[in-house]
């Protein structure tokens, strides 16, 4: 059956059937229970006669016009590489409803990339053609695919599916796996501004944020353990600025 996509009039972006799992495997049994699970769910929220999504229903069990399913986001995290090129990923839900009309969901992680197989080939002489075959020797390794470049108008697009205005913005460093929250401002909008609008560096250095701010970040953590050090390492000392580095998120 070939499903059907998430469509406009759900508020929502449609989602690509290849979203890839990550998992500490990438591929195997893990993965692909994840895709099952995932196809399961897509099935269980569609009507497979007119396959479309199925709609909300009232109290009388009558469907209610304009529902069906929808993307929603938690999380926005911008992703920079080795190579200084910056993406977007994020973390939601898929939010629709059984054949009954009850509302389900299933979380949808990291929908803006995919994982491509590599393969290697060689070629090789065929007498009977007096040419060249390619042949495919089997797979050589993988490859990240990511799907949206950072800018302000595809955060926009991200931002505008939040899922409420406690949505998270975190700044990830590739090569070192590291990730940072980015600190809430007054509200929602304000929050996604900074995000959108300052450079990678000074949203992972927290330079937005007063130092002694910064300092009781890290003592913070420290106490939970989230960095190396004990709370005492971190001590606000006037003007001087520390040398560790902040608090880390995962």
């Amino acid at each position: 059956m070939t499903r059907p996509r998430l469509h406009q009039l759900t508020i929502t972006n449609q989602i690509r059937q290849r979203v890839t799992w990550r998992s500490r495997s990438q591929h195997g049994p893990e993965c692909q229970r994840l895709k099952n699970l995932y196809h399961q769910f897509i099935d269980s929220i569609t009507d497979s006669k007119s396959n479309k999504f199925n709609p909300a229903r009232d109290e009388d069990r009558r469907p209610i016009p304009k529902t069906g399913a929808m993307h929603v986001i938690t999380d926005i995290i911008r992703l920079k590489t080795g190579d200084d090129l910056e993406f977007l990923l994020s973390k939601g839900s898929i939010i629709g409803h059984d054949a009954a009309g009850e509302e389900v969901n299933h979380h949808l992680p990291r929908p803006e990339m995919w994982v491509k197989t590599l393969f290697s080939w060689r070629n090789e002489y065929n007498s009977n053609t007096r040419g060249f075959d390619k042949i495919c020797l089997g797979p050589s390794g993988t490859e990240i695919q990511y799907l949206k470049e950072f800018s302000k108008e595809n955060a926009k697009e991200l931002f505008d599916q939040r899922a409420s205005d406690l949505i998270n913005f975190i700044v990830k460093d590739q090569v070192s796996d590291e990730a940072r929250m980015v600190e809430k401002d007054v509200n929602a909008l304000k929050t996604f501004e900074r995000f959108a609008n300052n450079a990678f560096d000074f949203l992972w250095s927290g330079e937005y944020i007063p130092i002694q701010v910064r300092q009781e970040l890290r003592q913070q953590a420290a106490a939970r353990g989230d960095i190396k050090g004990n709370v005492s390492d971190y001590e606000f000392k006037g003007t001087q600025s520390a040398s560790k580095a902040g608090p880390g998120v995962r």
